[in-house]
């Protein structure tokens, strides 16, 4: 499964909506280390590895070897 991920600037955390429910992976810069400091992705829609947390965590990783907030 494909889940859009948008980068919350203002908020400091990524988002996904994923079959109607909202997964975050929240974070703080420290310099220029992103550090990943809570991942949320309710019941209804974890557990599946492919879904909420997993693309969270690829798209701050990607984010962030590139150097760019998308």
């Amino acid at each position: 499964m494909n889940v859009a991920v948008t980068h919350n600037e203002a908020r400091q955390r990524f988002e996904a909506t994923v079959e109607g429910h909202l997964c975050v992976a929240d974070y703080q810069l420290r310099g220029d280390v992103l550090w990943m400091t809570h991942t949320g992705v309710p019941t209804a829609v974890g557990g599946r590895g492919t879904t909420g947390s997993a693309e969270l965590g690829r798209k701050a990783r990607t984010s962030t070897r590139r150097g760019a907030w998308s």
